[in-house]
């Protein structure tokens, strides 16, 4: 399987999936997302996770994210696991 088939199969988890560039820009943002937080996709897009969903404006995150750029290990992270 090539990378062409990602989208597909990340548009049918029914699971809210978002990845991002480095800088948190966001590039994609499954149907499943689009049904939790009530935005297209095609408004989401490049726009900066954090100012999409502020609830990750937090230390916590902020460090998760420093980490993934160092170690360049993927992170999946639950919303329900966020201190609001």
């Amino acid at each position: 399987m090539n990378d062409a088939h990602l989208p597909g199969i990340l548009n049918c988890i029914n699971e809210g999936i978002v990845l991002t560039k480095r800088n948190l820009e966001i590039t994609f943002w499954n149907p499943f997302m689009e049904g939790l937080h009530g935005e297209k996709s095609s408004k989401i897009l490049g726009q900066k996770l954090d100012d999409v969903l502020p609830s990750l404006k937090q230390p916590f995150f902020s460090r998760a994210m420093e980490q993934l750029v160092v170690s360049g290990n993927p992170l999946f992270f639950r919303q329900q696991c966020i201190v609001i």
